[in-house]
């Protein structure tokens, strides 16, 4: 089965985890804009929004849905993630801002994003960016390539 790409399907994949259940789509977050742009992507890809569940505990927002198809279109585009993110398009540039918005954050020395899987780090290098660990060495030109598609990026720069 093929995965149905659009940009906002790769940038859910990118942002959400499974929470569970199998077909809830979940985000946990700090900023209302990344929840804002999750509530409309969903929207956009057929949640109904009277569905989705927005829980505010002090700082932190949980936005969370269920909705099979999608969930089952971003468990395909994550198993299949070396394929479909193997060039630079929209859709990788999506799901990496989409990685960065859920686990990724600036310190003095650079940008780091948390857990990133080895099938993440072999995509990333293979569009020039150099990593060690969490650290991106190449900040610069990962600002250059996700900063339109992140909502934590296209803040700062």
């Amino acid at each position: 089965m093929r995965p149905e790409l659009s940009d906002e399907m790769c940038y859910l994949a990118g942002v959400s985890y499974q929470g569970k259940e199998k077909s809830e789509v979940c985000l946990k977050t700090n900023n209302d804009a990344i929840a804002e742009r999750f509530v409309s992507c969903a929207v956009k890809l057929g949640a109904k929004p009277d569905k989705i569940m927005i829980d505010k505990n002090d700082s932190i927002i949980d936005v969370h849905f269920y909705h099979s198809k999608i969930a089952r279109q971003i468990a395909l585009i994550r198993d299949k993630q070396t394929y479909i993110f193997r060039y630079f398009n929209s859709y990788s540039s999506n799901y990496f801002g989409g990685i960065f918005d859920s686990r990724g954050f600036s310190t003095e020395k650079g940008i780091e994003i948390n857990k990133l899987s080895l099938k993440e780090r072999i995509i990333l290098e293979s569009f020039g960016l150099r990593i060690n660990g969490k650290h991106i060495l190449s900040a610069a030109k990962f600002i250059a390539m996700f900063s339109t598609c992140s909502m934590r990026l296209s803040k700062r720069s």
